[in-house]
């Protein structure tokens, strides 16, 4: 097996012992299968671990696009939709998703749970997708071609202390300094922010995308930042489970180094760096 699938952490990679991350999605968009109602009942039986499963509404074929259009992306949509299907593992922690044009998993932060790595989360989905391919085949179905991957890291931002996050911006992040927030006539209340960038160094370019966003916890309405970094584009060829594994590697480096370079070292103390920045 090609050392692709079991590439280890760079040494160089900032590392943190407790970082904020509540949810980390690796996701595949392929050409879209005929999947019919009775084959999703049969591709559940080959995951027993995961018994909790609710359909959601599908997700359009989402392209990310480098021209000169001001648009970043475009959706295709042919034919009739199929449902999108969700299954959880007992302790919600695990998310599998299929739907006829798409595979994605995603890690979730549960209580007193301890993120499990990278490094484990590629293992379990390159597992889970095998079995997934194996089912095309068995079931003769199209072969899923590849055509856009997907690298998420949401990360729960609270900051010890301070009553509101919303007003800490400057306490968690490197780009936020001297915004006027306030003055005579009014207070500051909350900010979003929107960041994008070209990655060129990818075989295929892709883009990352970043943001940050106000939201309230749903028991007690205590503020918190949600700060969202993800990686989306076309894997290389030979498109195939290598080439989505090399750009989940690329992408899990480009967004922990840039999480690192817009956090500040106050926000790294908390959540126990243990390189040397």
């Amino acid at each position: 097996m090609s050392s692709t699938f079991t590439t280890p952490r760079p040494a160089w990679l900032p590392t943190f012992d407790a970082p904020p991350l509540t949810e980390v999605v690796l996701g595949v968009q392929f050409n879209a299968i005929a999947l019919r109602p009775w084959q999703y009942a049969q591709f559940l039986e080959m995951f027993p671990d995961h018994r909790t499963i609710e359909e959601q509404p599908p997700l359009q074929s989402d392209f990310e696009t480098f021209d000169a259009q001001p648009t970043f992306s475009f959706h295709l949509q042919t034919g009739p939709t199929s449902p999108r299907i969700w299954l959880r593992s007992g302790d919600n922690t695990d998310l599998i998703q299929i739907q006829s044009d798409r595979f994605i998993r995603n890690w979730c932060k549960a209580t007193e749970c301890t993120y499990p790595r990278y490094e484990k989360l590629r293992e379990q989905f390159l597992h889970d997708y095998k079995k997934f391919l194996e089912f095309t085949a068995r079931n003769n179905l199209a072969s899923p071609q590849p055509n856009q991957c997907e690298v998420s890291y949401i990360n729960t931002i609270e900051v010890p202390e301070a009553t509101n996050a919303h007003h800490a911006m400057e306490r968690i992040f490197t780009f936020w300094k001297d915004v006027p927030t306030a003055n005579a006539e009014s207070q500051f209340e909350n900010a979003t922010v929107q960041l994008r960038h070209i990655i060129t160094s990818m075989p295929n370019r892709a883009r990352l995308a970043i943001s940050v966003d106000p939201i309230f916890r749903a028991n007690d309405l205590r503020p918190f930042l949600r700060f969202t970094l993800s990686i989306r584009g076309q894997p290389a060829v030979p498109l195939n489970e290598e080439s989505i594994i090399s750009f989940f590697n690329e992408s899990r480096n480009l967004i922990v180094q840039r999480f690192a370079e817009l956090t500040t070292p106050e926000m790294h103390k908390l959540w126990k760096r243990t390189d040397a920045a």
